[in-house]
């Protein structure tokens, strides 16, 4: 039987969301059945960046990466100040540790080209042997405040021509235009959308639909790469030959998403949009036009549903809050986008100064990650991020501006 029963890294107030400049407070918890012999205890807490992706040119296989050091805090918990080795008796041992976290950091973001993760690891070092290491994933999530950012309430908009052509003829354009009803919103919140498409092709538009659109631009050694990822999407009707539609008033709800992000990452930029996507014949490239928005952490406070300006009956009450205290890129479509699910983490101590609906948090969109070192290391071998969610429903956006 091994003499190492337990080891695991946990944080007070049972916690795993952080916000840069925050104090991290925690204990390494070991149970033995022998005693063992060891040099000490250190407990290392990392914050890094990862962009790679794999290119097939011809017979020439590449692999484009990059990596950024984002911190790195080392602490000794178990022999300080010694050069003898340790002798750990047998039993239940608790040592706590701290730090205080840097500022500004990124959020945490995961995907399958590229990350930003943050873990707390400790290691067991023992002499002439194998040290022994757990882990344990913790989430960053940056203050991005729209009142601190310009032209928020400004509305955003985009266009878009296509044209299609067939052998030596060319038809069109189709023309697509979409405007939101402001720039800056949180997760949670719904953007109120209002799309034309005017048609004056020979092809019918098959079908159309609005979807925000996160935009990642990945920073590889030797070359950059932008992939598009549709997170939400609600569909329309088709637009016949020689016709033209228009939608008013489409309302789309945030998902769990992290703030924009384009400062305190060098390798990994992410902005949003949304999009009116007009769905062509298979043989030609879809209508795409973006209007930009960004998405934050602190919501506008001069909105009626955090002022208190609206009318009290309709004020919507959340319903979940925590128990606890480029045109080349690609795009990728997310199917699902509207099953992330609400967790139960203790929400930051943040204070905004107006009516606001305490944040609840909720697990990303894209689901759980592997983030495994090696079969060796014990603790978290999968990670999911989660993000503020503000968890207003419909009414609230029913306001007249």
């Amino acid at each position: 039987m091994p003499s190492l029963q337990d080891f695991n890294v946990t944080f007070d107030d049972n916690k795993s969301i952080f916000s840069p400049g925050e104090t991290l407070e925690g204990k390494i918890e070991i149970t033995l059945t022998e005693s063992m012999e060891m040099k000490e205890i250190r407990v290392k807490v990392t914050g890094k960046a990862h962009v790679g992706w794999h290119e097939q040119h011809g017979k020439v296989h590449v692999y484009h990466y990059n990596n950024q050091d984002l911190m790195e805090q080392n602490i000794t918990v178990y022999g300080v100040g010694t050069a003898e080795n340790m002798t750990l008796s047998v039993g239940s041992h608790s040592f706590p540790f701290s730090c205080t976290l840097p500022a500004p950091l990124p959020s945490s973001y995961e995907d399958k080209i590229g990350y930003i993760r943050y873990y707390v690891k400790a290691t067991i070092v023992r002499p002439w042997k194998f040290d022994h290491n757990t882990k344990s994933m913790i989430t960053i999530l940056d203050i991005l405040d729209l009142n601190k950012e310009q032209n928020m309430m400004a509305p955003s908009s985009g266009k878009e021509n296509k044209y299609l052509c067939c052998l030596c003829c060319k038809s069109g354009p189709i023309q697509g235009e979409i405007t939101t009803d402001r720039t800056g919103y949180v997760p949670g919140e719904w953007v109120i959308v209002n799309v034309k498409v005017n048609n004056k092709s020979g092809s019918k538009v098959q079908k159309t639909s609005i979807e925000i659109m996160k935009i990642v631009k990945y920073r590889a050694k030797m070359k950059s790469k932008t992939v598009k990822y549709s997170m939400q999407q609600v569909f329309g009707s088709h637009c016949d030959s020689k016709k033209s539609t228009s939608f008013d008033n489409i309302k789309i709800q945030i998902p769990a998403l992290p703030p924009t992000e384009n400062t305190h990452c060098k390798i990994i930029d992410i902005n949003y949009a949304v999009m009116i996507h007009g769905h062509l014949r298979l043989c030609a490239i879809d209508l795409r036009g973006m209007a930009p928005i960004v998405i934050g952490s602190v919501p506008i406070r001069s909105l009626p549903m955090y002022s208190g300006q609206q009318d009290p009956q309709v004020q919507p009450a959340p319903s979940a809050y925590p128990s606890l205290p480029d045109s080349s890129a690609t795009v990728i479509e997310n199917t699902t986008a509207s099953s992330y699910a609400t967790t139960t983490t203790s929400v930051l101590p943040t204070s905004f100064g107006f009516q606001v609906p305490p944040p609840s948090y909720m697990d990303a969109t894209e689901g759980n990650f592997d983030v495994k070192d090696d079969k060796y290391t014990r603790g978290d071998t999968t990670y999911t991020p989660k993000y503020t969610f503000y968890d207003w429903n419909q009414t609230a956006f029913t306001y007249n501006k």
